[in-house]
């Protein structure tokens, strides 16, 4: 009996009920798209991922080598071994 509900001699007024909208996020922007698609083709298993940055490293050394050696080319035009015809040759004797 002593946990039975008592009604208190001033009961308050019930309280108004509270309707929130429904809250619609906006879509995604187009970059979080595509890392969800990232995530989903490469990071998701540690084979695909470490294979992945492998493959990344090597194709990204060999045009970061080429991109430097075409520069340095051009910067040195003329004055490379190959470009001067005489080096290394003696004077012809008579």
């Amino acid at each position: 009996e002593i946990y039975k509900n008592k009604t208190s001699p001033n009961p308050s007024p019930p309280l108004p009920s509270l309707v929130l909208p429904v809250y619609d996020p906006p879509p995604p922007p187009l970059a979080m798209g595509l890392l969800d698609a990232l995530y989903r083709v490469v990071m998701r298993r540690n084979a695909v991922y470490v294979t992945f940055v492998v493959a990344g490293a090597f194709a990204g050394e060999r045009a970061v080598d080429y991109g430097v050696h075409k520069i340095w080319d051009m910067n040195n035009l003329g004055k490379r071994y190959e470009d001067i015809p005489v080096l290394g040759q003696r004077p012809a004797e008579e």
